[in-house]
Order: C-alpha cells, then sequence, then structure tokens
C-alpha cells in the first residue's frame, strides 16, 4: 500500500467507525487536533466533539498529536481530558512512535486520525499504524495546508467516504 493511501476514509471524525476499529485489534487512537475534532481558527469544542471523544475513551486510549505551536491546543486537550503532544513536526514518526509508547500501544494496536494526507495519514503510516483520514471540518485553513489539500485530491479521488 502507497504511504499515502490511508487504510480507512470518512466523511467526517464523527462518522469514524469506533466499533470497527475496536473489532480489527486497534486499543490506542492518536488523532490530530485542528480541521480534525476542533474547527480551524476558533477555540470552541462543538458537543460533538466531546461525545466522540468519551466514545473512543470508553474502547480506547486516546491522545491528541498535534503540530501546532499556539498555547490553546493544551487547554483543548485538558477540556477533553486527554494527553496531548505538541510540536510533533508531523509527518515524522517520531511523534507517532512516542504517542505509542505513552499510551502502551504498538503500530499493529494504534490507529491514526486525522485530516491530512500529507501529514496524518503518511506520517502514521511510516510509523506502522492503522491510518484514517477524516474530511477537514471547515473549508479554511492556512495558505500551505489549502496547497497540499490540492495535492490530495487527485491521490484519493478514486476513494469515497466509508460514511
Amino acid at each position: 500500500m502507497s504511504l499515502l493511501q490511508p487504510d480507512y476514509y470518512y466523511s467526517s471524525l464523527f462518522a469514524v467507525d469506533l466499533a470497527m476499529l475496536s473489532e480489527r485489534g486497534i486499543r490506542g487512537v492518536v488523532i490530530d487536533l485542528d480541521n480534525t475534532i476542533l474547527p480551524r481558527d476558533t477555540n470552541e469544542l462543538e458537543q460533538r466533539a466531546y461525545d466522540w471523544v468519551a466514545e473512543a475513551r470508553s474502547r480506547f486510549e486516546v491522545m491528541i498529536v498535534s503540530n501546532n505551536t499556539h498555547s490553546y491546543p493544551k487547554e483543548i486537550a485538558a477540556q477533553l481530558g486527554l494527553p496531548i503532544m505538541t510540536h510533533a513536526l508531523k509527518p515524522m514518526p517520531r511523534a507517532f512512535r512516542a504517542a505509542m509508547r505513552q499510551l502502551g500501544t504498538t503500530r499493529r494496536t494504534t490507529a491514526v486520525i486525522g485530516d491530512q494526507l500529507f501529514t496524518d495519514v503518511f506520517g502514521g503510516n511510516l510509523a506502522g499504524a492503522t491510518t484514517v483520514l477524516v474530511d477537514p471540518l471547515v473549508e479554511s485553513d492556512l495558505p500551505h495546508t489549502l496547497a497540499l489539500r490540492k495535492l490530495t485530491a487527485p491521490i484519493i479521488r478514486h476513494r469515497r467516504p466509508l460514511a
């Protein structure tokens, strides 16, 4: 499988089939923050984010891994009751491997969920984890991320979200 192909693709984080991941042996989830669980350019979590995290935590060990360098990610993680790693330098696999050690999982028992093919999926695949691509919560993003999204479209054009 190509390092730029996710194992699964969903229309949003909230559509991800957590029961299926659990049935496939996943015990830990590494999740992106911006535009995956938290809409870009806001510090306001939606109720469905709290609900999703509660459901995920009932099945898995969960940790946020973000490239974000601002102060608000730690506040968001605290609100969700999740550990977080910022300044992750994704797609470098080092952060994913460190998250797995912290979660007590292996590459075979970890899923990486995020909205970016070139950071979350590529990095998760480099680390040997199961990868889940989700569509971003909102269309606005940083200029370099928007440019990468244009490169993503032809790579996943043959894929349709599972839900």
